[in-house]
């Protein structure tokens, strides 16, 4: 006979009626239902020699739970390992973590079986699914999916949770370039850190698995990929068509804006200065034995270089004392000359 779907038991029968709880044996000279002999033989007694008739709360009590057991498993429910049961092999429960397990090896409360906490006894009980719903890959014979047996991107990013499939779980190259499609892989399909340098054998994916430009700054979220994650020149010049100053870290300001406002240590430049002029100026020369004073034009400020010069008879002897360079105020008096200075000289500008 072919099995068909049942009606839907939509609440446990005498959900909300008067029955009494089912005791493990029934007391002596009782006609109540029990775990261990059902309905006594009392029951089915002739009333005329002695018997008692069942109790209807005996039986509401047994419908009662048989459906609500029932109604559980028809919601789709999964029954919690517990120390007091037995299991065979084949049998499925929920471990301590939320976690579902598959039972390899029997397993319980009862002689010769040992009890054994799914959640620890690895070698009775395998997790199958773990409490986010993530599927243990490890359970899966090697090679028993590969590319040949996924249509293209039957497998996304969205369809896997960050740290199922690892590089412990996949073989050195068994997803390269080739494989996979320009593009198939990119910063909005795959959160950060979810592939890391310790998930990907080194130089799994080269320039030569990339199309130019594959990873593009639209493609990578910022600081997705860092030297850290990448092996040495894995990223290089061919590979990026050019970096902004923006995206750089450690750069001065100025470097990302190119304006004069954002340099450091900018000097002070006055704001009123007058033009050199073109006609003001100072030149004096004057002989002496023992030393001059000459004074400085009065008004304004001057560019002044004065000297004195020995003369070694009748020609210069060109050393030159006491020179007086600077800016000096109108009106300032220079002393210029001094004892053995045969002559004097000097010019100025008016600066201001």
């Amino acid at each position: 006979m072919i099995p068909e779907k049942p009606q839907i038991i939509t609440t446990p029968i005498c959900y909300n009626g008067d029955k009494r709880a089912i005791p493990e044996s029934t007391p002596l000279g009782s006609n109540q239902l029990s775990f261990e002999s059902g309905f006594p033989v009392l029951t089915s007694t002739p009333l005329n020699a002695g018997g008692l008739p069942p109790d209807r709360l005996d039986f509401n009590a047994a419908l009662n739970l048989l459906s609500t057991f029932i109604y559980y498993m028809q919601s789709g429910n999964q029954f919690a390992w517990n120390n007091q049961l037995d299991y065979n092999t084949g049998a499925f429960v929920l471990g301590s973590d939320n976690a579902l397990y598959y039972c390899i090896q029997a397993n319980g409360a009862t002689s010769p079986n040992t009890v054994q906490d799914p959640v620890s006894s690895t070698g009775y009980w395998v997790k199958v699914i773990d409490a986010q719903g993530v599927f243990n890959i490890n359970i899966i014979a090697d090679d028993a999916v590969s590319t040949a047996k996924l249509a293209d991107g039957a497998v996304t990013s969205a369809k896997i949770a960050d740290g199922t499939i690892v590089n412990a779980d996949i073989a050195n190259t068994t997803i390269t370039g080739a494989k996979l499609v320009n593009k198939t892989i990119t910063a909005t399909q795959i959160a950060d850190n979810t592939i890391t340098a310790a998930q990907l054998a080194a130089n799994s994916v080269g320039a030569s698995e990339l199309a130019d430009n594959a990873v593009d700054t639209n493609a990578i979220a910022n600081l997705s990929v860092t030297n850290a994650k990448i092996a040495n020149a894995a990223v290089n010049d061919a590979k990026i068509s050019g970096v902004s100053a923006s995206k750089v870290s450690g750069l001065a300001t100025v470097a990302k804006t190119g304006s004069y406002n954002d340099l450091a240590n900018k000097p002070t430049i006055p704001t009123n200065v007058a033009p050199l002029p073109t006609s003001s100026s100072w030149v004096f020369v004057g002989s002496t034995s023992s030393g001059s004073a000459y004074t400085v034009p009065r008004g304004g400020s001057w560019a002044i270089c004065a000297f004195g010069i020995v003369h070694g008879g009748a020609v210069p002897v060109n050393e030159y004392i006491n020179p007086q360079v600077g800016i000096y105020a109108g009106g300032t008096v220079l002393n210029i000359g001094v004892a053995g200075i045969v002559s004097v000289g000097g010019f100025g500008w008016r600066i201001q």
